[in-house]
């Protein structure tokens, strides 16, 4: 079967127009298109080769672009030719074959049970005249903590995604309910439902008494402006509703290491909601979670990136606990 010869800029082309994806995702794809064009040309797309797509790699590293970067660029362009050859536009997916630059390993960053209990005491005292504050911030604090939910997560949650008496937060998808909610999709795509805490539901139950909106964990105002605006909120401010939400972080992080720097204690490393996420996981890890529970309730797609990404591993501990194994 004759396949339509296009060039590498419309096959985009036809990608943005057609595929069914988020417009930043859209935005990603575009720029890894072009910076392929610009590499080995505007060539047509069924011409391009699994050593081109290494040649992609080898020559955004010489222009000094981090691992991790490429990885994302490689990716998006891989995205763009499954869509091409699902749609009969393409026979081929060369990125599909072509082995992915292996990223840097690094040391996961976690932070300990004293900066963690720092951060929410730090949150629950900055705003002494606006409880709803107190609350919300410590109870996404909390629940980031040890439920590991991602920071768009916690700033769409709805009253009706918690289930207290089961002690449980949903995480689902929704679409656009006008004067209600805005769309809202689960990374991945997959919904999922991560356990709470004694202190979240604690915590939860106090919020829910003074933030009777619908999304409690957003200022009141922000909800009700957004409620309605329903099916005309760009797709970033769906995303990260909670104006002001990393500034807010830092003022309680810097009242926390004030505190600590009184005491004489370390500050609390650099760090926001997706350190607290990886201290969530790797704290079940050290409670003896499996992998696979871990990964369900991450909401991560593979196991690796649970294990390789999200999992620190305290040496001294690991070598005393082969030690007292092989030595029983």
């Amino acid at each position: 079967m004759e396949h339509m010869p296009v060039t590498l800029l419309q096959l985009f082309e036809y990608f943005d127009v057609a595929a069914l994806v988020e417009g930043s995702t859209k935005h990603k794809c575009r720029t890894a298109i072009r910076k392929l064009a610009a590499i080995v040309g505007n060539v047509p797309a069924e011409s391009v080769t699994v050593p081109m797509a290494g040649q992609y790699q080898v020559s955004m590293r010489a222009q000094g672009m981090s691992v991790a970067s490429i990885r994302s660029y490689f990716a998006s362009v891989a995205q763009v030719y499954l869509w091409a050859v699902e749609n009969k536009l393409l026979g081929q997916n060369p990125f599909a074959v072509a082995k992915k630059m292996r990223p840097v390993k690094r040391e996961v960053q976690t932070f300990s049970t004293d900066e963690v209990a720092d951060l929410k005491q730090a949150a629950a005292d900055l705003w002494r005249r606006e409880p709803t504050a107190q609350l919300r911030w410590y109870l996404m604090l909390e629940i980031a903590a040890t439920a590991g939910l991602r920071s768009g997560e916690l700033q769409n949650l709805r009253r009706e995604d918690f289930d207290l008496d089961g002690q449980a937060i949903h995480v689902r998808y929704r679409p656009d309910l006008f004067g209600e909610y805005w769309q809202w999709g689960t990374k991945g795509k997959t919904d999922r439902t991560v356990p709470m805490s004694q202190d979240a539901l604690e915590a939860a139950y106090r919020l829910f008494d003074v933030a009777t909106w619908r999304y409690p964990t957003l200022k009141r105002c922000t909800c009700e402006r957004l409620q309605k605006m329903v099916g005309s909120i760009p797709e970033l401010v769906r995303k990260q509703p909670y104006q002001d939400f990393y500034i807010e972080l830092r003022g309680i992080r810097k009242l926390a290491n004030e505190r600590r720097a009184a005491k004489k204690m370390g500050p609390i490393k650099n760090g926001g909601v997706h350190c607290l996420r990886r201290t969530a996981v790797s704290d079940w890890a050290r409670l003896g979670v499996s992998m696979a529970h871990a990964q369900y309730v991450a909401g991560h797609r593979s196991m690796m990136t649970t294990r390789e990404y999200y999992i620190a591993v305290d040496h001294a501990e690991a070598v005393e606990s082969v030690r007292a194994r092989i030595n029983r």
